[in-house]
């Protein structure tokens, strides 16, 4: 997904990323697993759900698997 244009309503926009980036992603200091996810779509996955209602299982698929980001 581009980031330059918003599929939904709820993802964020380029200077609302630039605001939240920093919160995201923590300074990250020696050994531990390398980050796989796309913290961007993660946070628009999360503010879709919170402005949609919609159950996890039913994100579009534009977003990661519900699987890795909602645990139960």
């Amino acid at each position: 997904m581009s980031h330059e244009t918003k599929l939904y309503a709820s993802d964020l926009s380029d200077p609302q990323w630039e605001i939240l980036k920093p919160l995201v992603y923590p300074l990250r200091k020696g050994p531990g697993h390398p980050l796989v996810l796309d913290l961007r779509q993660v946070v628009n996955a999360i503010f879709y759900v919170m402005r949609t209602g919609c159950q996890w299982e039913y994100l579009p698929h534009e977003y990661p698997n519900y699987n890795r980001l909602y645990a139960k």
